[in-house]
């Protein structure tokens, strides 16, 4: 707890989700892991992030064991994270929250960078620039409860962080798919439209593909639940997004976002709420 360091070796879905928040109730900040990375990056990683305790689920065990060296902690399935039903007058420790021992500026959670301009490098980010950056994104996007968010990017990339944590703030359900299906456009479109996402979230390249197989398809997707589309990382094309006006017609709002890990997953928001014109080249940021 306080500013201990806790590393998270996850695989996404439910077990994401309970990792993240059991680390910051915790008090600790947490250290996301990649787990497709050789073991040694990643217990360099850690050790240079000061990490000594590793939280892991089912799907990454055997990995985190690879990492020796370090205290595993092994994330609850849903089934045992479901807390007995107890009776009326029976008072569950669940119900009450924990006591908030953290201060502003305690690190939140420490990401590595990619490393494309040198050796990855770790950056801490405060408890206070996430909350502020988390208050701005519920605030500018309008998120609330009923909302469905997708969950598509890697714990590792800051977007996750937006995905995973802003929901939970207002009521909002995070979803999040497997490996395989983020793979497979038309599995992907056919679980955008299944579980009826209000809410996409992706680098642009995920994004496309999910156009392209919309554009496939004899009758246009359902994506009438769909309010938002945020993209970042990457840089936006202006004829994707003319595409997707042309596919699914006015009224959509698509965000193109950007920012270096050290500012706090986003330093430019431009919101998009018409087809641009044909001469336009490059979207702004």
């Amino acid at each position: 707890t306080g500013s201990r360091r806790v590393g998270l070796l996850t695989g996404p879905g439910a077990e994401t989700v309970v990792g993240v928040v059991g680390i910051l109730k915790a008090g600790a900040s947490g250290v996301p892991m990649d787990g497709a990375h050789p073991p040694a990056r990643l217990a360099g990683q850690l050790t240079r992030a000061g990490a000594d305790v590793v939280v892991h689920d089912t799907t990454t065990r055997a990995r985190a064991a690879a990492l020796g060296g370090f205290t595993l902690i092994a994330t609850p399935t849903p089934a045992e994270a479901s807390p007995a039903k107890a009776s009326p007058t029976e008072a569950s420790p669940a119900d009450e929250p924990p006591a908030v021992t953290t201060r502003p500026d305690d690190t939140a959670y420490v990401i590595f960078t990619s490393g494309s301009t040198g050796r990855p490098k770790g950056v801490a980010v405060s408890h206070l620039a996430m909350v502020t950056y988390l208050d701005w994104a519920v605030a500018t996007f309008g998120y609330r409860a009923g909302d469905r968010l997708a969950q598509t990017a890697s714990i590792c990339f800051d977007a996750s962080v937006r995905q995973l944590l802003a929901p939970l703030l207002v009521g909002a359900t995070v979803v999040a798919w497997d490996a395989d299906t983020l793979r497979d456009p038309d599995e992907l479109l056919r679980r955008v439209e299944r579980d009826r996402i209000t809410v996409w979230s992706s680098v642009p390249t995920l994004w496309e593909r999910l156009l392209a197989a919309a554009e496939q398809r004899a009758d246009p997707p359902d994506l009438s639940a769909l309010r938002w589309v945020h993209v970042g990382g990457e840089e936006l094309s202006a004829a994707h997004v003319r595409r997707w006006y042309d596919l699914l017609g006015p009224g959509q709002r698509i965000t193109n976002l950007y920012g270096p890990t050290e500012t706090t997953i986003n330093a430019t928001c431009h919101v998009i709420s018409e087809r641009p014109g044909d001469d336009v080249a490059r979207m702004p940021m």
